[in-house]
């Protein structure tokens, strides 16, 4: 079987998208990254753009990265997510 190089699952709806269709959130160390491009080190997760707004209002990265992910990267998130549906 083989995989396709790009794709990665996103954590909150489990839908598998090219890398470049995903947010990468990373934590490296003790501090944490969102790369909307999908290129960064450390523990990471993806998030879809049609799941963006639960993540933020439930903040489900706490619980995907098993830490608490300051208000900073939820307020960069929402940003994001309004200048993206202006």
């Amino acid at each position: 079987m083989t995989r396709e190089k790009n794709v990665r699952m996103c954590m909150c709806c489990r839908v598998r998208l090219d890398k470049s269709e995903l947010i990468k959130i990373s934590k490296v160390e003790n501090e944490f990254k969102v790369n909307f491009k999908g290129n960064s080190n450390g523990k990471s997760i993806y998030v879809c753009k049609n799941c963006l707004s639960k993540v933020i209002d439930k903040k489900l990265l706490d619980k995907a990265l098993k830490c608490d992910v300051n208000d900073d990267v939820y307020e960069m998130l929402k940003n994001y997510e309004q200048a993206k549906n202006n």
